[in-house]
């Protein structure tokens, strides 16, 4: 049995009448025991809780009769549950399943306004019935409201993966163009709420359809980073990259710092030490002192190289030799990366790094993950400097105690 795909806690508890409530229980178990869900990303258990919080929403501002709101709401719990069954014939399997509720269901009830409101969403249909009308507005919010793009696009690639059908970008974006616009609000509220949502998916789908066309039939030279505005990254994904970031840099800057110490310490206390054994002949007037001079030199030493080698910069070039444009794309934020092309070169692949939400994020989470490797080489030979450093200075102590009492 699959897991449950939204917690319980998530599921509308707004209940109008006890076949809801039963309705409600009885689909969440549909989708819960279903085997093929996993293969429905768009017409799952989530997609159809989202319809009924929609149907609700509009509901709360209409006033319908009972019969009229058990329809709706009966309609928006059934109708993507035939996906479930018969993925080619999902409008009969979803009637089917409402049909075996409704007459297993403790309470007597046949609702034929419900099957042809699910109907309704396999064979869009102009109905002047005002059930009719919000359900159908809570279709259209679903599809192309606010989470159009999304939408959208998992209903494609659901339909590939049930299906095999493919369509390509310019298809695909027609297709969506034409529905939206056939795409009509009809009830008072959702128009003066969710109206201009629907205008600016119609403008920003016909400015893709335009720039994909104008890119294929070659009728004009791309401008550089001209458009790029119009895809805003997420706010919580940028606070993400930009918190991580501030922490990779200030962890970069406390292992330079300590690894100066290091470096600073070793080489003031060797110089002095290397002075005494040449100019005070340490080795003919108190040679005992030889042994733990000679160790703090070997250990001083060996912690100032692991000091050095933390701290020492290293640049690699891993586009020096590349020429597939695809490949240097997916590495372009660190300088080692672009320092090798030549200006034009880099403003094309910046150019088309920026169009692609995917490039700019690959690109930084990759980046990420290389500052986190050089951190953690920067780290090992932090912690090998300091553990050689003091192991050393306790052994010299210790000869230097040592050799002076006994």
């Amino acid at each position: 049995m699959s897991e449950p795909l939204v917690p319980v806690s998530n599921v509308p508890t707004v209940i109008i009448n006890p076949i809801i409530s039963e309705c409600r229980e009885h689909v969440l178990n549909l989708f819960n025991k279903a085997e093929s869900e996993n293969k429905l990303i768009f017409h799952n258990l989530k997609t159809t809780i989202q319809l009924v919080s929609l149907s609700q929403e509009i509901l709360e501002g209409i006033h319908i009769s009972d019969s009229n709101r058990t329809s709706i709401l009966l309609a928006s719990w059934f109708c993507f549950t035939g996906f479930l069954l018969d993925y080619e014939n999902a409008e009969a399997k979803s009637i089917e399943y409402l049909r075996d509720f409704l007459n297993s269901s403790s309470t007597s009830l046949g609702n034929m306004k419900a099957e042809s409101l699910i109907s309704q969403y396999y064979h869009p249909k102009l109905e002047d019935d005002i059930a009719h009308m919000i359900f159908k507005d809570a279709l259209v919010l679903l599809e192309y409201g606010s989470n159009y793009k999304v939408a959208q696009n998992l209903k494609a690639y659901e339909l590939e993966l049930n299906s095999g059908v493919v369509k390509n970008e310019s298809e695909f974006q027609a297709e969506q163009l034409a529905r939206l616009l056939n795409a009509k609000l009809s009830t008072p509220y959702t128009l003066n709420t969710y109206g201009h949502i629907l205008s600016q998916n119609i403008l920003s789908t016909r400015k893709r359809i335009q720039r994909a066309s104008s890119d294929n039939s070659k009728q004009k030279t791309p401008i550089r980073f001209e458009g790029i505005e119009e895809g805003i990254p997420n706010r919580g994904i940028q606070s993400f990259f930009r918190s991580n970031y501030r922490v990779h840099i200030n962890l970069s800057a406390i292992a330079d710092n300590k690894a100066n110490i290091m470096i600073s310490v070793n080489a003031i206390i060797i110089s002095v030490l290397i002075s005494l054994l040449s100019y005070r002949n340490i080795a003919e007037t108190h040679p005992q002192y030889i042994l733990p001079v000679v160790i703090f030199i070997f250990t001083g030493l060996a912690s100032l190289i692991f000091a050095v080698l933390s701290a020492r910069p290293k640049i690699t070039y891993p586009n020096k030799n590349v020429v597939d444009k695809n490949i240097q794309k997916r590495n372009i934020i660190f300088f080692g990366s672009f320092v090798t092309m030549k200006l034009d070169r880099y403003e094309e692949i910046m150019d088309e790094v920026f169009r692609e939400d995917h490039l700019i994020y690959g690109n930084m989470i990759r980046d990420m993950y290389n500052l986190g490797k050089v951190l953690d080489k920067k780290y090992q030979s932090l912690v090998i400097s300091y553990n050689i450093f003091m192991i050393g200075f306790a052994l010299t102590v210790l000869t230097f105690l040592a050799t002076l009492f006994l």
